[in-house]
């Protein structure tokens, strides 16, 4: 079902686009963020007059950041796919531009799930530079590694890991994680007992008398639903 729900939110995303880099406020002059930004990407990637067809534009959402952290991204969404990847294509190929003495850069627009399987693989990936090894994460949070043998494609990072090692290069082997049922039987059970003030815990058999105050209690209930 995780599955499912992220494949369903990262096909909604498919026209949409992060710009990193954009000093916070600098669209305040604008008419529009949409209008902003496409003044932009025509500047710094040279489009002169090209369709952009960009349905709308807006800051990430959250507070206002600190003036030494990063700037918050812009999102951009496309009427078309096809335009969003030329540009998004064009950005990487010139490996970003320089807007007012920034360095603007662009992707896609991943859902926190994906992120998160991309962020796994960030010791691999400092392995195979600090190797001289070239690489690429290829859409959603899979990776790409060119040996001089030939290319191989790793769909996790428990996968990525473990072959790794076999080839001799200084990884550690990330082992499956283990289902939530095998984690469950994992757990011990100890019965809570009532205290102070407090809650604890005791070991040994559990006590039978909640048995008998529970057939009372029925009892008693009976009683009244007959009156």
């Amino acid at each position: 079902m995780e599955e499912k729900l992220t494949d369903f939110e990262s096909r909604s995303r498919r026209e949409n686009i992060r710009v990193y880099g954009v000093p916070e406020m600098s669209e305040r002059d604008s008419s529009s963020v949409s209008a902003f930004i496409e003044n932009i990407l025509r500047e710094g990637l040279k489009l002169g007059d090209s369709e952009m067809n960009i349905e709308r534009a807006h800051r990430s959402l959250g507070p206002l950041p600190p003036n030494e952290a990063p700037p918050r991204s812009i999102l951009v969404k496309f009427l078309s796919f096809k335009t969003k990847e030329q540009i998004l294509h064009k950005a990487w190929q010139q490996k970003g531009f320089t807007w007012s003495g920034k360095l603007i850069s662009l992707d896609n627009d991943y859902s926190l799930a994906i992120l998160k399987k991309r962020k796994e693989y960030a010791e691999i990936r400092n392995v195979l530079k600090a190797n001289q090894i070239k690489f690429q994460t290829v859409f959603l949070a899979k990776l790409k590694v060119k040996y001089t043998e030939g290319d191989r494609l790793y769909n996790t990072v428990v996968e990525v890991s473990e072959d790794m090692f076999k080839r001799g290069l200084p990884v550690e082997v990330i082992k499956t994680p283990e289902s939530i049922l095998e984690q469950v039987k994992q757990l011990t059970w100890n019965r809570a007992t009532r205290g102070t003030g407090r809650r604890t815990t005791q070991a040994g058999p559990p006590d039978p008398s909640y048995k008998v105050k529970l057939r009372a209690f029925k009892r008693m209930e009976a009683d009244a639903t007959d009156e």
